[in-house]
């Protein structure tokens, strides 16, 4: 992916999740997703 502009990833990490690089990328649950945007919107 090229995009032009500045960006970053945000990637939840929980204490001891299973989390390894690289990984095959799924659909997620929307309403966690928006409960997680709505917490970082919180604390910018």
């Amino acid at each position: 992916q090229t995009v032009f502009h500045f960006h970053l990833h945000i990637i939840p990490r929980w204490e001891g999740d299973p989390l390894r690089l690289p990984w095959r990328p799924s659909e997620g649950d929307m309403a966690e997703i928006g409960n997680i945007a709505a917490k970082i919107r919180e604390a910018l």
